[in-house]
């Protein structure tokens, strides 16, 4: 039988949502999640966590324990956008110094730690899709349960693409079509859009919550999927008929013919982190964004903050040093956290030829040229 292991105190953390609780004097179970607000994998654990706060009302109690990676997630008053932004309603820790992570040995965002009445860790897991193993424990442990709830409905603004005459306004679960200035379709039932890509008069929608890939044609309104079971989709871009797409959730870049409807994987082994050669051999940490130009498809990794490229069946890095490089400095070549990019066209006749950067936790927007190596 394995020694049981008390768990740590939590009443000296700073509380940034709900009441402070303390081990053993709350009624029934705690499940804490480690997580930090810009871990993909982390975000995608946040709907189980409803699930089960709702299934088990009266007996569990949820403390999201926000450690954070980056300099820009111990912001507070960016916390408290990003909580309400990804409508989490259950109570939230920051853990800005590590000492709660530290005391449950922590070692991955996201790490799930349930907790009995009488303050002993009964069920430590890191990763995702732990909902089955978390409910079965819990199930076990109390007679309580309710039916799951429906998906939210409540919206946020995600995005906003404009072709021509028409626009796209989508926030997590709608999407609102315009010619002009007057609204044409109102679309709901998505659980959280998190890009849009125009193709002329068709629409592409990536829906990171439920995997799909939609697409929209304007003229008819009608919706269909044209992918699902992808793992975060997230950055887009077209290039003849082909659509390349970031897999922010298994570190991956992925193309999908147009005319067969074949997908395929052409960067990344599922694993995170930094290392560069064959396209099945590399290690990508969260892609953000992608943006094609001449021979490469070029990408942002968000975690770690590196501007990267694929040329051929190769994968190269512009620039970026690892999971816990970043920083901000023009001269060092230094991000922090990039979420977004746009190559600039020959045809525009503006910044040809140079990358802008969305240095998302930075706050900034940069330039960078590939032919001189130089970001502005």
């Amino acid at each position: 039988m394995r020694p049981r292991v008390r768990a740590c105190k939590l009443g000296a953390s700073q509380w940034i949502q709900g009441a402070p609780i303390e081990i053993a004097s709350q009624k029934g179970l705690i499940l804490l999640h480690f997580w930090t607000f810009g871990c993909i994998n982390c975000l995608n654990v946040l709907k189980d966590l409803k699930r089960l706060e709702y299934k088990y009302p009266d007996t569990l109690t949820v403390v999201s324990v926000h450690t954070p990676k980056f300099e820009k997630e111990k912001d507070i008053e960016l916390l408290k956008r990003q909580i309400e932004y990804l409508d989490i309603t259950h109570r939230v820790v920051q853990d800005r110094d590590a000492k709660l992570w530290d005391c449950y040995a922590v070692k991955a965002w996201p790490t799930w730690v349930l907790i009995d009445a009488d303050g002993y860790i009964i069920e430590h897991q890191q990763g995702e899709k732990k909902f089955e193993l978390f409910n079965q424990q819990i199930s076990r442990l109390t007679e309580e349960a309710k039916p799951l709830p429906e998906s939210h409905t409540e919206d946020a603004l995600v995005a906003i693409e404009v072709e021509g005459e028409w626009s796209a306004v989508a926030t997590r679960n709608t999407l609102s079509i315009y010619k002009g200035k007057k609204k044409i379709y109102l679309k709901r039932g998505f659980e959280f859009i998190t890009a849009l890509l125009w193709d002329k008069e068709r629409l592409f929608i990536a829906d990171r919550e439920s995997g799909k890939l939609y697409t929209l044609n304007c003229r008819s309104g009608q919706i269909s999927v044209l992918k699902e079971n992808l793992r975060a989709p997230w950055g887009m871009d077209k290039v003849g008929n082909t659509l390349l797409m970031t897999l922010a959730g298994s570190h991956k870049i992925a193309q999908l013919d147009l005319n067969s409807g074949v997908l395929k994987e052409i960067a990344g082994n599922g694993f995170e982190g930094l290392r560069d050669g064959a396209g099945d051999q590399v290690l990508l940490a969260q892609p953000s964004a992608v943006s094609a130009d001449f021979d490469r498809i070029w990408f942002l990794d968000a975690e770690t903050s590196s501007l990267r490229y694929i040329q051929g069946e190769e994968v190269y890095t512009e620039f970026g040093e690892g999971l816990f490089s970043y920083g901000d400095s023009d001269a060092k070549r230094l991000l922090q956290h990039p979420q977004s990019m746009v190559m600039g066209r020959m045809e525009d006749g503006c910044g040809a030829g140079r990358i802008f950067i969305a240095d998302s936790y930075n706050g900034k927007i940069k330039v960078y040229n590939p032919i001189d190596k130089s970001m502005m």
